[in-house]
Formats: structure tokens, sequence, C-alpha cells
């Protein structure tokens, strides 16, 4: 509840979700399905909005914005232990195809959840500053729909023929996210 510690949780969470933008503006490039295209399409423009509303309360309150530190990115040690759609297929301009997809969404769903019980937790960390409290509310909002979009396409892809698959992923992306933590 310090001054120093609320900007280094604004800071990492402004630089996050710009991060996972860029990447879901990647991602949206190379989805074929218009409706789900659309939908990744919004997920990237909340991100993106969440960076800027971090960005602008963690200036409010006499920080700025700077890079994590490799030990303190979370994306980064995602990326590190092969977690969900590598950058490395997002170079490649062929089109996602339903494993590229699992992975993508599998990766979403199990990280939006996190993002979930993070923002719940500063949420109730920071009551004491009504500010922050409400940007927390603001952005959970989303996070929600971001789980519930990524599980619905990964239901879509369950009844093509791949729900072993996407459980798998499911159970290994649980486990690697709990190592990049």
């Amino acid at each position: 509840k310090t001054p120093a510690a609320l900007q280094l949780l604004l800071n990492a969470m402004s630089v996050g979700e710009t991060n996972s933008g860029q990447d879901l503006h990647r991602v949206a490039d190379l989805i074929p399905d218009p409706d789900m295209k659309r939908r990744v399409q919004k997920h990237y423009a909340d991100d993106m909005k969440h960076g800027k509303v971090f960005g602008a309360r963690l200036l409010e309150v006499g920080g700025t914005i700077t890079p994590l530190p490799k030990d303190l990115d979370y994306e980064e040690a995602l990326h590190d232990l092969k977690f969900g759609l590598l950058r490395e297929r997002l170079l490649d301009d062929r089109p996602l195809d339903d494993e590229d997809l699992i992975k993508f969404f599998a990766g979403a769903k199990v990280t939006e959840a996190t993002a979930i019980t993070d923002l719940e937790m500063a949420k109730k960390g920071f009551e004491v500053d009504p500010a922050t409290e409400r940007v927390l509310a603001e952005v959970l909002k989303d996070e929600y729909n971001h789980v519930a979009y990524a599980t619905e396409e990964l239901e879509r892809l369950a009844a093509r023929g791949h729900e072993a698959r996407i459980n798998a992923l499911l159970r290994e992306y649980a486990a690697l996210e709990n190592v990049a933590r």
C-alpha cells in the first residue's frame, strides 16, 4: 500500500497490457474467421485501453512508465516457457489453423483468469485509494469478458473434434503459468 508499491503495480499492469495488446493485433490479422477476428480485435482494443488507463493512473500518482526488468516481466516469462501461441508464429503470414487457435485461446483463457484473480486482490489491497480502485474495477469487467469469449471459442474448437487437445493444453498452461509467477 506504499506509493512505491502502487507505482510498481501500475507500471507492470500498464506495460503488460500494452505488450499483450500488440501481440493480439497480430493474432487478429492472421485469423481467417471474421467473427473470431472481430472478437480478438475487441480484446486488442481493450488491452490497449487498459495499458493507457493504468499508465495514466501511474502518472497521477507520480510514477513513470518504464520497461519491466526481465525478472518481473510475466509476458516474457510465459514466452520463455513456450506458453500459448508463440511470437515466432506471429511472424509467419499463414492464417492461423486450429492448432494455432487452440494454443492462443487456451493461453488467453489461463492468463485472463489469472488477471481476474490479480485484479481482485489488488482491488482489495488498494481500497484506501478510490481512484486506483475505480481503474482496477473498470479493467476487471473487460477481463471477465475476455475469459468468456476465449471459453466460447475453445468450445467451438472442441465441437470440431479438438476437446482432448484443448483440455491437455489448459492443464499444461495452468502448470506453466504457475511457474511464470
